[in-house]
């Protein structure tokens, strides 16, 4: 299940965040492409910055990727071992789960830096 709102993809903030949602949007989008360019991959810019277009972007980069560079980049952006069991289910649980975790690096970044 894909997010519905980018306040529960930032849920894990216990108390909002006082950024404008296109601002946490544009944090999160630069987070997922740092960790798939630091595994050795590129992706393009969403459309737009909104949820969805990056969550559809996200998605199509999945569904490219060969499956064996698949657990270097789950590793690379610190997803544990299980997400690797539901991508079985399809990629769409799988990019919930990535953007979740990119969510929570947005959020350490902002809370401790």
């Amino acid at each position: 299940m894909l997010p519905v709102t980018v306040e529960s993809l930032f849920a894990v903030a216990k108390e909002p965040l006082k950024l404008p949602e296109n601002e946490l949007l544009t944090l999160l989008w630069d987070q997922v492409e740092r960790d798939i360019n630091s595994a050795g991959f590129s992706v393009s810019k969403p459309p737009t910055i909104a949820l969805a277009d990056q969550a559809e972007q996200l998605l199509h980069f999945l569904e490219e990727l060969p499956s064996h560079a698949m657990p270097g980049l789950l590793y690379r952006i610190d997803l544990p071992e299980n997400s690797l069991f539901s991508s079985m289910e399809g990629f769409q649980p799988l990019v919930w789960s990535i953007l979740q975790r990119e969510a929570m690096k947005v959020v350490l970044r902002l809370r401790y830096s």
